[in-house]
């Protein structure tokens, strides 16, 4: 799949076979420009200058829309990792009100699962896979220890806060895997933004050699804005392995406290 294979790909690589491909069809239309050019048919420069400036506004619109989904996804990402430090310190706050027998034990967890859920942050050749897994043993051994406080004897308010703390751990891990792995621009999109990134550049070339002239320094500096807006957009979309990453520094402070 095409959102896949660009999330696998190192961004730098992203970037640059963007601009190559973008430089390749200012080339191909300006060339395919030149030949009509010598050809006996009449081409209305007017009728020319507006299917390309619509083509260009069009692709505009969809990179903008685009640039925005993935904006919206990071800082959604940026937002749970706040909720879940503020959850997880609860939490652990809560287990501390309860019977030390039962409380210490969800305290060490939660350690340990802050611990699991910060990995992210500290490993270079960080498996989400791997994490996911770890975090969802961890809370099967937390709601263990949940259900020994309840036997323990008739819950009162204060295990019914704490109940309801690890229940919003439990809460909010969904929610970041659903916005970490499933939260993407779909393939639609990303087909759409390259076909017209790529029909625009040949309508530009294209105009181009139909005039007889054109400006190389103008046609990078084009094809460099067009390639750096369609990076921004995969490495927002990406959240693991881009360039721009969600700040942990709410899970990383909890740590230290914890």
């Amino acid at each position: 799949m095409i959102k896949d294979a660009i999330a696998e790909t190192p961004i730098i690589l992203v970037l640059a076979c963007t601009v190559v491909t973008v430089l390749l069809a200012i080339e191909l239309g300006y060339r395919v420009g030149l030949w009509r050019s010598r050809s006996h048919e009449f081409e209305s420069e007017a009728l020319l200058s507006a299917m390309t400036g619509a083509n260009l506004a069009l692709l505009g619109f969809i990179m903008a829309f685009s640039f925005s989904q993935a904006a919206d996804h990071h800082v959604n990402r940026k937002r749970l990792i706040l909720a879940e430090a503020n959850a997880i310190g609860t939490a652990s706050l809560r287990a501390g009100l309860v019977d030390p027998a039962q409380g210490e034990p969800i305290r060490a967890l939660l350690a340990e699962y802050l611990a699991v859920r910060i990995s992210i942050a500290s490993q270079e050749d960080f498996d989400p896979a791997k994490m996911i897994a770890d975090s969802l043993e961890l809370q099967v051994l937390m709601w263990e220890q949940v259900e020994d406080l309840s036997r323990a004897g008739p819950a009162d308010e204060i295990d019914a806060l704490l109940i309801e703390a690890i229940n919003d751990v439990f809460d909010i891990h969904e929610s970041r895997v659903t916005a970490g792995m499933r939260n993407r621009l779909p393939e639609s999109l990303w087909v759409a933004l390259m076909v017209l990134l790529t029909l625009s550049m040949l309508g530009i070339g294209h105009f181009s050699g139909l005039k007889g002239r054109r400006n190389p320094i103008a046609s990078t500096a084009l094809a460099l804005s067009f390639s750096m807006v369609f990076f921004l957009i995969a490495d927002l979309d990406r959240p693991l392995k881009g360039l721009v990453r969600s700040d942990q520094s709410a899970m990383l402070e909890l740590s230290e406290r914890l």
